[in-house]
């Protein structure tokens, strides 16, 4: 009977402290890279760099990555 108890005890550590976070992780990752996919990647007007939608500078219709490309233009 300890024994059981024992081997029920040592598969709810290693399901708990072990597996799970791995399974929250790879969840977390999936989700991460879905959102990367379907962010739109724009090309700089200077430099030709492609930078996400979220981080361009624009002015006057045209995309930049940086202010100081912007000041070259």
């Amino acid at each position: 009977m300890k024994l059981l108890i024992f081997i029920a005890v040592a598969l709810a550590f290693v399901w708990f402290v072990l597996l799970r976070p791995s399974m929250k992780r790879s969840a977390q990752n999936s989700s991460n890279q879905k959102s990367l996919k379907d962010e739109l990647m724009l090309e700089c007007e200077t430099c030709g760099s492609f930078i996400s939608q979220n981080d361009a500078l624009t002015q006057r219709g045209k995309v930049f990555c940086s202010k100081e490309c912007m000041e070259r233009s």
